[in-house]
């Protein structure tokens, strides 16, 4: 009895960030037509830009004071979902995301405290892995302001 209760409460706690394929209504590998569809019919605006050394497709929209960008691979589907925070002035301001996510997600399954390092900047990374995606938040500090990636991926 106690082994049943214990995987209906993993089931009923890990089912819905399992469920997690991309940030709202996007999702990797969807096809940059409907991926415009998607944003126009949830009423975000974006704009369409192209890097220069490639000339691969972007996405470009905001959500909040946050930037996000979508990125698409050579056939054209997603194949990253990016956010950039505006810079915050302290540690716990730039932490909030990571609160919000461990509410709808959960405990980050991996963190790396020390992700990165130089003389200007120091990274923390914690992941979340879902049948669907791939959740990275990272929180960099500079000087004198922190700034925070939110980036979904495809499964490895």
């Amino acid at each position: 009895m106690r082994r049943c209760g214990w995987v209906l409460f993993l089931l009923l706690t890990c089912a819905p960030a399992l469920a997690v394929a991309g940030w709202g209504p996007l999702w990797m590998g969807l096809p940059v037509d409907q991926a415009r569809q998607a944003l126009a019919r949830e009423e975000i605006p974006f704009e369409e830009k192209r890097l220069h050394k490639d000339g691969m497709l972007l996405l470009c929209f905001s959500r909040g004071e946050w930037k996000g960008t979508v990125y698409f691979d050579e056939a054209e589907k997603i194949s990253q979902i990016l956010f950039q925070s505006p810079d915050y002035p302290d540690l716990a301001q730039a932490g909030q995301r990571l609160k919000e996510l461990e509410k709808q997600h959960g405990r980050s399954h991996d963190v790396d405290l020390d992700a990165y390092s130089d003389e200007t900047r120091h990274d923390q990374d914690y992941h979340w892995y879902f049948s669907g995606c791939t959740l990275k938040l990272n929180i960099a500090r500079y000087d004198d302001h922190y700034v925070v990636w939110e980036k979904y991926s495809p499964v490895p």
